[in-house]
């Protein structure tokens, strides 16, 4: 199973659902108590339902009570994903061995940020970072690298480094690119596609104008066929696309983040909420009707 070793803090910065139970306390933390709280499906797995609070399973030889039952969270959110989770606290053993070179391991501190403050948050970790250095005397500028706040999106997008790269403008470029050499293809061929049409339709528009239709009559007619030929092929490729996303899913986000996914293994959790953001599928149905509008 994958394991994530966190403190109680994690389950108030991020939105779990529980099922049953809650989370572990801060008592627990600073005991180090055998505690965790574990998935919906792992609960199933190991005691045939989701109401464990209080039973006891074994992970590496050491005995574990269920503190709390959370439903699953999808392999697609890296920093999120684990199938249980237990105080860090459990695996501290030896103090004198951790505080190696004053260094702990490799924690992440998560927080929520209000929009727009991440450089007042930055500038205080790096000025307490400069007060460290100068309490402590270390002379090595790079002793310790602040990465910038950013949003979890971003966070996830740059998987993880450590780096000044800026991974996700690199993928927001690349994904850019793509979409706009698709929406290109699609927009040539719906262009001829109607040229083709029209040309084949001249007659009857011929006939209608010798009855008395006017110009904005017929323009209208144009139009409103042709959206209502968008409205449903825009349903016909969002079926096909959740289609691919669901059944595809063990290829398809390994083939996009490889070496990120992949290591959780096949089966990724795909949920409705996922698949469907109105405001994608707003802005998504916008485009398709400008081009189609300009086709037409």
């Amino acid at each position: 199973v994958q394991s994530k070793m966190t403190d109680p803090g994690f389950f108030r910065v991020f939105d779990f659902d529980f099922r049953s139970g809650k989370p572990f306390t801060d008592a627990d933390l600073v005991n180090g108590n055998h505690c965790a709280v574990i998935t919906a499906s792992l609960s199933r797995r190991l005691f045939g339902t989701e109401q464990a609070v209080g039973k006891m399973f074994t992970m590496n030889h050491v005995r574990f009570t269920v503190a709390g039952v959370v439903r699953d969270v999808s392999a697609l959110t890296p920093l999120t994903y684990a199938q249980i989770y237990a105080p860090y606290s459990c695996f501290i053993k030896d103090e004198q061995t951790q505080r190696r070179d004053n260094l702990m391991g490799p924690f992440t501190v998560c927080m929520r940020i209000p929009s727009g403050g991440g450089a007042a948050v930055q500038a205080e970790i790096e000025e307490r970072n400069r007060l460290y250095q100068q309490m402590h005397q270390i002379k090595a500028p790079n002793y310790c690298y602040v990465q910038p706040p950013c949003p979890l999106w971003k966070y996830n997008v740059n998987g993880r480094a450590m780096d000044q790269d800026d991974g996700a403008g690199k993928a927001l470029r690349l994904f850019g690119g793509l979409v706009l050499v698709f929406l290109l293809v699609p927009a040539l061929n719906l262009s001829g596609m109607i040229s083709s049409r029209m040309e084949g339709r001249l007659s009857e528009m011929g006939i209608c104008k010798a009855f008395g239709a006017t110009r904005r009559y017929l323009l209208g007619q144009v139009l409103g066929e042709n959206l209502v030929l968008t409205l449903l092929g825009g349903l016909v490729g969002l079926l096909l696309a959740w289609s691919v996303l669901v059944w595809g899913r063990g290829w398809i986000y390994g083939f996009i983040f490889p070496g990120i996914y992949l290591q959780n293994g096949p089966d990724v959790l795909v949920t409705a909420q996922m698949l469907f953001s109105p405001w994608v599928f707003l802005a998504a149905f916008l485009i398709c009707v400008v081009l189609n509008v300009a086709s037409a």
